[in-house]
């Protein structure tokens, strides 16, 4: 009787709930986001009308990487279209964002990437989106050290969800490799991204996989949080106030991310982020899955030889008070915070380029 019990419960266990080992991500967040393919449709070409899709990268050059929003799409679906309408690879493997509620629940975070063992991530109309091998060659060769498996974590987290939906409409076919990024020092930022860098290298040789043909790299980061609700308001709640927050992480997008991308640029871009180096007046996000994703794709690059600079171009900054809401009300469509002089969130998207010739197969 008790087995029959067991058995018949066991079968009304809800698919979040399975072993991790044989359950999907579950979908974190329904509202910002958009999970079915005609409303996708929909918010696509309405984008499109806004701003038109034009390719950011110039055409001697390919694209191995970027950073994208994770802002809800009637925020930032403007500045998610040219990333995503420009990518072309089989492979994306993405930078989380751990954010400070996930932080707190979980503090082995701390130094380490988190890496999950779900058998696949949801997508449009609930498509499995299938995960790469390259995250169990991660897990077999990066010392223990220097990463965490934790499915609770990935499900509580919402940056990397957020690039899925865009990720369907335009790649036909591709895996996904989902990394969160723990709060770093900066020796053990230096010393994860050599890793990172080096297994990746090798997963790439071993498979003759080409960088940004086959494998590109996002980092999924909004800007500034400014106002009260998150204790960062020091230029006050005024339109003035507004002005200079966003011309100020202008400031630091132009002088660290676009141009020639430099380990001294990289070093100063965290001087300014992260509170443990005394930056101040800015709460981003990004501010350790920036660094972490650059400082890993650049040393990937120069292990393939490749001398010149990797170049980092700016697409579009926004945010919230200035673009307001798009004027998509069709249910299935929501915003998951609001937006005032007094609480709004900036965002950018932006390319890391290198010459096509650079990269190609020898």
């Amino acid at each position: 009787m008790k087995k029959m019990l067991f058995l018949f419960l066991s079968l009304l266990v809800l698919p979040g709930s399975l072993p991790a080992d044989t359950a999907g991500r579950p979908i974190r967040d329904r509202v910002g986001f958009c999970w079915e393919k005609q409303q996708m449709t929909r918010m696509i070409r309405l984008l499109e009308s806004i701003r038109p899709l034009k390719s950011p990268v110039p055409a001697d050059s390919r694209i191995i990487g970027g950073i994208c929003p994770h802002d809800d799409y009637l925020y930032a679906g403007h500045l998610y279209l040219p990333l995503f309408g420009a990518l072309r690879a089989r492979e994306v493997l993405v930078f989380g964002v751990t954010h400070r509620p996930v932080r707190q629940k979980f503090p082995q975070a701390r130094n380490r990437l988190i890496l999950d063992t779900f058998s696949h991530w949801q997508g449009l109309d609930g498509r499995p989106v299938h995960v790469s091998r390259l995250r169990e060659f991660l897990r077999e060769r990066l010392k223990p050290e220097n990463f965490w498996v934790s499915n609770p974590a990935h499900a509580r987290e919402h940056s990397i969800e957020a690039l899925i939906p865009f990720l369907d409409h335009f790649l036909d076919d591709y895996r996904l490799t989902p990394i969160m990024v723990g709060p770093m020092d900066p020796s053990h930022l230096e010393a994860v991204s050599t890793a990172l860098a080096r297994v990746i290298g090798s997963y790439l040789e071993k498979h003759q996989l080409v960088l940004g043909r086959d494998l590109v790299f996002l980092i999924s980061a909004d800007a500034n949080h400014y106002g009260p609700d998150f204790d960062n308001a020091p230029y006050g709640v005024d339109r003035a106030a507004h002005q200079t927050g966003t011309r100020r992480d202008r400031e630091l997008i132009q002088s660290h991310l676009t141009g020639p991308l430099t380990e001294s640029g990289i070093d100063t871009l965290c001087q300014a982020l992260w509170p443990s180096r005394g930056g101040k007046n800015f709460l981003w996000c990004g501010m350790y899955s920036i660094p972490l994703g650059i400082r890993t794709i650049q040393k990937l690059v120069a292990s393939k030889g490749v001398r010149d600079p990797i170049q980092g171009r700016l697409i579009a900054y926004d945010d919230t008070y200035s673009a307001g809401v798009l004027p998509l009300r069709d249910p299935g469509f929501g915003i998951t915070a609001p937006f005032s002089l007094s609480h709004w969130v900036g965002f950018f998207s932006l390319t890391f380029q290198v010459q096509k010739e650079a990269l190609s197969p020898r």
